[in-house]
């Protein structure tokens, strides 16, 4: 998905044309498993929250002229950016907005049959919320978010001594309170899973695994092209995450891994600073990866990093736009 396909997708939401309502979840965690629960929540609430969460992704999706939005294999771990979820992987803590998603065939109608279980504080426990996830829309659109629960969001009767005004006088508030802000860090959007929080993601949400097992399956590809003296040599990267982000990269339709082994060993040869930090095999017919430098730039040649300017001549690595040094031996 593109940042104009987002755009367009997200616009129903600012247009005045378009009713829009919103339905509430709660995951709940029973002994580890997830439960969810409908929030039947008043009209007003719903009025307010709707306003708030639709500002919060106008302001930081589609007025947001400077957002970074990109493929999550292509996350650089900037401010100020969005992803795309490309992997074919789906992240199975994030289950049940997918379920939601799924199952929620939105109606303006709040009064209609669920799908889920209502919530009840006789029976259900406000301690036990993990998430909230909030789909919003109407019969034509919609869009479902996922926000993460902390515990010091949830404002618990005896935990602290809070008072309201009751007329002229202050009066002892006793009821438990959950605090909702209009940020969240998952949106689904046409059955495309935007990532908000890459942070979050990657420490909560399994990413890390997700990430090393690409990973794994692109160094079987790598295998298969029969280039390297010993995929061992690569693989064991793969235990420091930002190198197994490297080689998640690696798309296995890499048009290098079908270009003759020759075609590739003359390219290094020929290069300036590849043939300097790239070795061979004892009879030259594969790659032999003995340093650390020569197995990043061998992940760069899988990705076509390697450009030359036509009008320069001058070479560079295209991630970072830097020219190389084409004289300077080291």
């Amino acid at each position: 998905m593109t940042r104009e396909e987002l755009n367009q997708n997200i616009a129903f939401l600012f247009s005045n044309s378009n009713p829009i309502g919103i339905k509430v979840f709660f995951v709940l965690d029973e002994n580890g498993e997830n439960v969810i629960r409908f929030a039947d929540i008043s009209p007003q609430v719903a009025i307010d929250l709707i306003q708030q969460f639709i500002g919060y992704i106008e302001q930081r999706i589609a007025n947001n002229a400077e957002l970074n939005f990109c493929s999550i294999t292509d996350a650089d771990d900037s401010g100020n950016s969005a992803y795309h979820y490309n992997l074919e992987e789906k992240p199975t803590l994030l289950k049940p907005l997918f379920d939601i998603n799924e199952a929620e065939i939105f109606s303006l109608q709040q009064d209609g049959e669920q799908l889920f279980e209502n919530f009840s504080f006789n029976d259900d426990d406000l301690t036990k919320i993990k998430a909230f996830i909030i789909c919003i829309g109407n019969e034509a659109n919609k869009v479902v978010l996922y926000k993460k629960h902390y515990p010091i969001s949830l404002m618990r009767q005896g935990s602290y001594y809070g008072l309201v005004p009751s007329n002229t006088r202050l009066e002892r508030f006793t009821e438990n309170v959950i605090k909702i802000n209009d940020t969240f860090e998952f949106m689904l959007v046409n059955d495309a899973l935007i990532v908000l929080s890459l942070k979050t993601f990657q420490n909560s949400f399994g990413y890390d695994q997700i990430i090393r097992n690409k990973a794994e399956a692109n160094l079987l590809t790598i295998a298969g092209a029969n280039l390297l003296e010993d995929i061992e040599q690569l693989r064991e990267l793969t235990t420091e995450l930002k190198y197994a982000k490297k080689l998640m990269s690696i798309k296995h339709n890499s048009p290098v891994l079908n270009i003759p082994f020759d075609e590739i060993k003359l390219f290094i040869q020929s290069h300036p600073k590849l043939k300097r930090r790239i070795q061979f095999n004892g009879d030259q017919s594969k790659i032999d990866l003995q340093t650390r430098t020569s197995k990043e730039l061998f992940i760069k040649i899988l990705n076509d990093d390697f450009l030359k300017s036509e009008l320069t001549q001058l070479l560079y690595d295209s991630l970072k736009k830097a020219a190389m040094d084409n004289m300077v031996e080291d």
